[in-house]
């Protein structure tokens, strides 16, 4: 966990340094800044500061300092990597990167602490402190409605970290309280019992949470019941809870509160097909792009340049000085791009690409990159920064490996052929489990390319990571112990209880 020994007994250093961050920055919803206390007499004696409290989560999660971190696009890069989506541009010379492309991570790495571990349990923290302040509270400024919504946003909110950390890490310590000194000599708890604990959060979650978006007008920037329910469809997913899971994804499905828009509004702000986003601050960050295109995404793009800049800007001479404007941190690798079936639309709606000039060191390659987000648009203007977390074609597949794991093949191809037809690709016509299964799968890693670590995820609960990843040159010779990361050295030493991951040593 975070070494909770150096936050002692409060909260407030962690609002306080949150405040400081978000200082000068747009509101991250319709609310005031999150505060610098979770002192019961001061926060929870008016709805306004609980739903203030309640933003440093999401701030927390999205970050809009710059600062990396799983929840704000780094799940997507380094899923990838270590998948078989993306390429590091940089190749060897940047090593941290490196190391997650071959599958060889190090417990030197200095991004797996940061990134994977602390955003987490830093969002945990939040998330039990104002759990805590609502049991004592007695103000009647706090009405039922507003405990039920800060309570279902705070269990969602940590079902959805522990949920990312178990993936990732496996077991893991699970804090339900602040009480810091108890919490920081926790050991591993076995991944099956913070599964039970997510489950019980996503349960509570998805009967506290309302079914609308009418606290931020319309936008889907808190969690509602459908969040809930759909991260819940996932979660039993992993589980092999086969008929759960399509339960859970009819639910949202057969809603009515969701849609799939063309593809070029797929991740568009508030979009019919989003259940829950994020919103990256552009005002005082370090970026006004969001972390996700500005590493998959070039600068810029020379597609939007008019023919005669294009021309000139592929000259030799010109292309070395301005190369890294052209082309980005990460692109995708040939067999992702093999991958996409002749005719599909999301190739061209979600990648954009970019051949270099022939002569050498260049040598006509062709680099393509994930572009479900804009970096730039036409005008130079930063993009819309709202991120999809979860959205509905997500609970199409869901249902339809669901479907085909219970016998329902028939109703798994139905689901699959839904979203087939968007990507403007004819229906499938499967028949038999196995076809049906690989179906699924081949779908998922097209509608989920480049999407929150899907295909990472979707090779190890499958069992075909060694298959698939152990024939990539880089990542030889392969071995299972790397499907998960290493506990961060620091936190074993600070609570010498934890353990360390097979296959890691110094």
């Amino acid at each position: 966990m975070v070494n909770l020994t150096h936050t002692r007994s409060t909260v407030t250093i962690l609002f306080f340094v949150l405040l400081l961050a978000a200082s000068g920055c747009k509101k991250l919803i319709e609310i005031d800044p999150p505060i610098d206390s979770v002192n019961t007499g001061v926060v929870f004696n008016d709805p306004d500061k609980i739903t203030a409290a309640l933003s440093g989560i999401y701030f927390t999660l999205m970050t809009n300092t710059g600062t990396p971190a799983f929840s704000n696009g780094h799940m997507t890069v380094y899923g990838g990597l270590m998948a078989d989506e993306l390429v590091p541009y940089a190749g060897v010379s940047n090593t941290a990167d490196y190391q997650f492309f071959t599958n060889k991570l190090l417990l030197s790495n200095e991004l797996v602490q940061p990134l994977f571990w602390n955003p987490a349990y830093r969002a945990i923290y939040l998330s039990n402190s104002i759990l805590e302040g609502l049991q004592t509270t007695s103000s009647p400024a706090i009405t039922d409605s507003v405990r039920r919504q800060a309570e279902g946003e705070c269990r969602f909110a940590r079902a959805f970290c522990y949920l990312y950390l178990t993936v990732n890490f496996g077991d893991v310590p699970m804090p339900l309280s602040t009480k810091v000194m108890e919490e920081a000599e926790q050991k591993r708890q076995p991944i099956g019992k913070v599964q039970e604990q997510i489950t019980a959060d996503l349960r509570a979650a998805s009967q506290l949470l309302p079914d609308n978006f009418a606290l931020t007008k319309g936008e889907k920037l808190r969690p509602n019941k459908y969040a809930a329910i759909a991260l819940w469809a996932r979660h039993y997913l992993y589980m092999e809870k086969w008929e759960e899971a399509a339960t859970l994804a009819d639910v949202v499905i057969n809603s009515g509160a969701f849609s799939l828009p063309g593809l070029e509004k797929t991740f568009s702000p508030s979009s019919a097909e989003a259940i829950w986003q994020l919103k990256h601050s552009t005002e005082g960050t370090v970026s006004p792009v969001m972390e996700e295109p500005r590493l998959l995404m070039p600068q810029a793009s020379l597609s939007l340049l008019d023919p005669a800049t294009q021309e000139m800007m592929l000259e030799p001479a010109m292309f070395e000085e301005y190369s890294y404007m052209f082309i980005a941190s990460f692109s995708m690798t040939d067999g992702l791009i093999q991958a996409f079936e002749p005719g599909d639309k999301r190739l061209d709606k979600w990648t954009d690409s970019l051949t270099v000039p022939l002569a050498a060191p260049w040598n006509g390659k062709k680099y393509r990159f994930a572009a479900k987000y804009q970096r730039l648009v036409a005008t130079g203007e930063a993009p819309p920064p709202y991120y999809n977390v979860l959205r509905l074609a997500e609970q199409y597949l869901v249902r339809a490996e669901a479907r085909a794991h219970t016998g329902n093949l028939a109703g798994a191809v139905a689901d699959l052929n839904v979203i087939r037809s968007r990507a403007g690709l004819p229906a499938i016509n499967a028949t038999g489990r196995t076809a049906v299964l690989d179906a699924v799968m081949q779908e998922r890693r097209i509608e989920l390319f480049a999407e929150w670590g899907h295909r990472w995820f979707d090779l190890k609960r499958t069992g075909k990571a060694a298959q698939v990843l152990g024939r990539i040159p880089e990542k030889q010779p392969w071995s299972d112990t790397r499907l998960l990361l290493f506990i961060p050295p620091a936190e074993i030493q600070n609570a010498p209880g934890l353990s360390q991951n097979p296959g890691y040593t110094w």
